[in-house]
């Protein structure tokens, strides 16, 4: 059965998993109150949680879900799904490439973590946070990344870089990559890395994406900064690395 949780409030739409769901749970409790909700709302978010109790979905509820996801592509503004079965989160995981918004799989763990995300003010594109005593650039993306993203992120970074010279580094804290919203943003992000790229001295990414975690392999190739992966809740040690690269510079 699915569970439609009564403390969420307005364009945010909770629900529970319980015991075997059905396609019948899809069509008379998830579709009405998905379509109940857009009715007073432009964009939904959608907060998913698998009970203790989740007994698996019907084949037909799996098909239903599907169609509702594709039916409203363009309505979902994010979506979070927490649950302890590894293959509901690929999976979800693998259902954001297919939405244009962000989609978080979360462990029943950081229940708190997901739901401080999904009711938080949304931020689309990219997150720059500047710490200038330290010199650390982190950078969270939240949604696809557009070219006025990286516009607004050198004009940043970019008086910083002309008074002080260089980054001690940058840190990325991703759930995944988000990809462009087209060509015009993927280039314009290639255009920021190799403007930039000799400023950094170390590039930390936090992360527990397989796709992620395997960049700083491939990262080797186009900067020449040090570059290390860190999994994820792990900020604190991508930081206090990145500050090395200060302290190896200072006199003994």
């Amino acid at each position: 059965m699915i569970e439609i949780l009564q403390t969420m409030p307005p364009g945010v739409l909770g629900l529970r998993a319980h015991g075997k769901v059905t396609a019948e749970d899809y069509q008379d409790v998830l579709l009405p109150a998905v379509e109940g909700a857009l009715a007073n709302e432009e964009k939904l978010r959608l907060y998913y949680e698998i009970a203790e109790d989740f007994d698996g979905f019907e084949l037909g509820a799996m098909w239903e879900d599907t169609k509702l996801g594709l039916r409203h592509l363009l309505e979902w503004e994010r979506i979070a799904v927490v649950s302890d079965l590894n293959w509901f989160r690929r999976t979800m995981k693998g259902f954001g490439l297919l939405v244009p918004c962000p989609v978080r799989a979360y462990t029943r763990e950081r229940i708190a973590e997901a739901k401080d995300w999904i009711l938080e003010d949304g931020t689309s594109g990219l997150v720059a946070t500047l710490e200038e005593e330290e010199a650390i650039l982190t950078l969270e993306p939240h949604g696809q990344l557009e070219k006025e993203d990286f516009h607004q992120l050198a004009a940043k970074v970019d008086p910083f870089l002309e008074e002080r010279g260089d980054l001690n580094g940058v840190l990325i804290r991703a759930f995944a990559f988000p990809g462009w919203d087209g060509l015009g943003a993927m280039f314009a992000h290639l255009k920021f890395v190799r403007e930039h790229q000799r400023h950094v001295k170390r590039l930390a990414i936090v992360t527990d994406d397989k796709m992620l975690s395997h960049m700083p392999s491939l990262a080797k190739v186009f900067v020449s900064a040090e570059v290390k992966h860190f999994p994820a809740g792990q900020d604190q040690q991508a930081h206090a690395w990145i500050l090395q690269a200060q302290d190896q510079k200072q006199p003994n």
